[in-house]
């Protein structure tokens, strides 16, 4: 099924269901063949780390992987892993108006945000961020902090109203079901509209702790049998409609490695099989390599052949680690070079990978003799040898289907020369003249060049009502050139120019042959705004 058709059948989802799913996996579709690291500081002794802010940078870290130039994004840990997970890396001044003594976030008085600082420097350097969040969270992490984090639920007066807003909240089955939905409301909320768009994508670990308060994992169920699930992944776009959401819902088997995933979903979290232990013995090594080659047989949307249409565009993403012990430590690589290199080459064919990345020291609280969050030297050594042979081509192309003339798309005509006319032509899949190379240029921006040629769509200076759109040559700072992509409830996006960010690409009613594209103010109902993008 292509991603047009997908689009239209997700929309019939949307109402079937309930919710807005037109967007789902689209928000996603930036993962196909993107490569990451998972950084990984742990262990949070906050008192010690407000008086020294600089142990915890990460500068020092994307200053050693800048030769790696292989990288697309790294994740980081908004939310510790497991048991510490009710310890948060960004301040909150509901977790700290209740933790007490048990301090479990950098406390609002000191200034220090250093989850901030991490999103920050990897913009700066080109990088995308992915953010991780255990279902642990406060209501399983810590019994101190689960206790009182109950009791701030029960007590506060809005907390209470907000329980009672909707019926699904509580369950006498599920006594936490109230708690989780808290979380996502005061936790996860808060940190997506003080993050915005700096976040990209959020990956929640163990999903196991929805389905266990109440929760469905099935593939042929229906939205009221996943609030839970639409709660978070509602909240996690909060303060940014475009970032991309998945759920660890543990491995599949052998002739389907990654399980089921929710309604909600944009990718898969793709937790390896073998848990924390060496995943590739005799037994594990080829169930983890079919992860790799599932995502490479489909172009990433492993879900494409499980007889449903709605799942067929969540994107496939692998969540292997580097040693043979833990993700963020070990002396062992679990793969050999070669191995390495293939993994990357099979699984980037059409899905995301991030790698579970040793660290030389991870634990930053008082065990701490000198802070060290540096990639340990045999895994930098393994990222060069990947690095330097990988053949995997990165190029995303795009086509570009209007909204209320499907059978019409952007047309950059033959050849290129600067001033060419861009309009609509009749659509043929992969015609050059109507396919573009998405370039992406920082926070959330993208440049879109005309296939086989060095000319990108452009909008002239400013911006106004009739404004044509054309052709020039690239230039990866002219924010003439530049176009963030604004999600709209059909499925389709706007695009709206970077300096000029009232403006969008508009195809005027119907379609037809060389029919003129220009700039627009933006009204969000106007379909002749609205486009379909199609990956190729």
């Amino acid at each position: 099924m292509n991603r047009l058709t997908t689009s239209l059948v997700t929309i019939a989802m949307a109402c079937s269901c309930g919710i807005a799913q037109a967007e789902m996996g689209d928000r996603a579709s930036w993962m196909r063949g993107a490569l990451g690291l998972m950084w990984h500081p742990t262990s949070y002794d906050w008192e010690l780390l407000e008086e020294n802010q600089d142990w915890m940078s990460i500068d020092p870290f994307l200053e050693q992987i800048e030769e790696i130039d292989s990288i697309d994004y790294i994740q980081l840990n908004l939310g510790d892993a497991a048991s510490k997970s009710a310890s948060h890396t960004a301040p909150s001044d509901v977790i700290e108006s209740f933790m007490g003594d048990v301090i479990i976030v950098p406390r609002a008085a000191s200034g220090y945000d250093p989850f901030e600082e991490w999103l920050i420097a990897c913009k700066a350097k080109g990088l995308r961020t992915q953010v991780y969040v255990n279902s642990n969270c406060l209501v399983y992490g810590d019994a101190t902090i689960s206790e009182r984090w109950k009791d701030y639920c029960d007590t506060k007066s809005a907390v209470k109203t907000f329980v009672k807003s909707q019926s699904y909240h509580t369950d006498a089955d599920y006594p936490d079901r109230a708690y989780m939905f808290c979380y996502a409301e005061y936790v996860i909320k808060d940190y997506s509209l003080r993050y915005g768009d700096l976040i990209d994508a959020w990956c929640f670990d163990k999903a196991s702790k929805i389905t266990a308060n109440g929760d469905v994992l099935d593939p042929d169920g229906v939205i009221s049998d996943q609030r839970l699930f639409e709660a978070w992944a509602n909240a996690a776009r909060a303060g940014n409609s475009n970032a991309a959401v998945a759920f660890n819902h543990g491995v599949g088997w052998v002739a389907k490695p990654f399980n089921n995933t929710t309604l909600v979903a944009d990718y898969t979290f793709g937790h390896p099989f073998g848990g924390t232990g060496d995943p590739t013995t005799e037994n594990l090594y080829p169930k983890n390599f079919s992860m790799c080659e599932q995502m490479g047989e489909t172009n990433g949307h492993v879900y494409i052949n499980d007889g449903r249409d709605w799942n067929d565009k969540v994107m496939g993403h692998y969540y292997p680690k580097m040693s043979t012990s833990a993700w963020n430590g070990g002396n062992t690589a679990a793969l050999t070079d070669a191995e390495f290199l293939e993994w990357n080459e099979v699984g980037l064919s059409g899905g995301a990978i991030t790698w579970g990345l040793p660290i030389v020291h991870s634990d930053c609280n008082k065990s701490w003799k000198a802070p060290d969050l540096l990639a340990k030297d045999w895994a930098m050594e393994q990222l060069r040898y990947m690095n330097d042979r990988i053949s995997v081509s990165k190029t995303h192309y795009v086509q570009f289907r209007k909204r209320n003339a499907l059978n019409y798309c952007l047309n950059g005509g033959g050849g290129g020369v600067n001033g060419q006319n861009v309009s609509l032509w009749t659509y043929i899949d992969n015609h050059r003249n109507l396919t573009w190379e998405e370039i992406y240029r920082g926070d959330g921006f993208y440049s879109y060049k005309k296939k086989g040629t060095n000319y990108c769509i452009d909008g002239g200076n400013d911006g106004a009502n009739g404004q044509n759109v054309y052709l020039w040559q690239e230039d990866a700072n002219n924010y003439n050139q530049q176009w963030k992509k604004v999600a709209q409830d059909d499925g389709t996006y706007q695009l709206r120019k970077r300096n000029k960010t009232n403006y969008a690409i508009d195809g005027n009613p119907d379609g037809a042959n060389s029919q003129n594209v220009d700039l627009r103010k933006s009204v969000k109902t106007s379909q002749d705004m609205h486009w379909f993008i199609e990956y190729k």
